[in-house]
């Protein structure tokens, strides 16, 4: 089974709340009903790149104790914002 992470967007007024809810309820599922799209851009404003997030997470998880501590590691500011609201 892939353990990449999967970043879903509904259209507004789709269904994209119940959605949501409903995958919210599997224990292994993390959603978030307000992840604003602006922070997965880098700092400089460049889009960040799901290959270029899994290999800034994977590079500051490796020394953290903790989620928190491992999200505060991020260089990037907009990155660091939309996980700890995606937590």
């Amino acid at each position: 089974m892939n353990s990449s992470p999967v970043f879903l967007k509904a259209i507004p007024r789709s269904g994209g709340t119940l959605f949501v809810t409903m995958l919210d309820v599997h224990p292994e599922i993390a959603m978030s009903y307000e992840i604003y799209e602006d922070r997965l851009y880098s700092d400089t404003g460049a889009p960040l790149l799901v290959d270029d997030i899994i290999i800034l997470l994977e590079e500051t998880r490796q020394s953290a104790r903790d989620d928190v501590q491992w999200i505060k590691r991020l260089s990037e500011n907009n990155l660091r914002v939309f996980l700890f609201r995606a937590r």
